[in-house]
């Protein structure tokens, strides 16, 4: 997976108050050394936001699930040369991550694994995933 090289975006019908405290939050207790001004904060509908370069892996799917955990409404996007996908927390199960990816691939990412080492989606195709509107990602700018 080429994630160093692609966009990791949260979207969220949230207000763009509500973001702020919740990378806050995020920045309270997450592994990396990233900073507030690192995320750059769009005030659409619904709120974007782009996480700074640098996140990990871990990180990021941590940031998902917490936002998810707050607003219900989220997602997670990666979208590289390579591989383009959505993700949210499932309200299922604990610490899983689950999504699909562009091309209709369904997966989930367990919070718990070496996500530092192991960067990987694991493909179930019996998952039900949640619907995305990838024409968020499309206008973002």
């Amino acid at each position: 997976m080429d994630f160093e090289f692609g966009d990791k975006l949260i979207f969220s019908n949230t207000s763009k108050r509500n973001i702020e405290s919740l990378i806050k939050e995020f920045l309270d207790f997450c592994d990396g050394n990233l900073r507030f001004d690192n995320f750059n904060i769009k005030n659409t509908k619904p709120i974007t936001v782009l996480c700074p370069n640098q996140i990990t892996f871990y990180d990021f799917n941590i940031l998902i699930q917490h936002v998810c955990n707050k607003v219900k409404e989220s997602w997670g996007i990666f979208n590289s040369r390579n591989l383009s996908y959505y993700s949210y927390s499932d309200e299922n199960t604990i610490h899983n991550i689950v999504g699909q990816t562009i091309t209709g691939q369904k997966f989930s990412i367990y919070t718990l694994d070496d996500l530092y080492n192991e960067k990987y989606l694991k493909l179930n195709q019996d998952l039900s995933v949640k619907k995305f509107d990838w024409s968020f990602v499309q206008h973002r700018n």
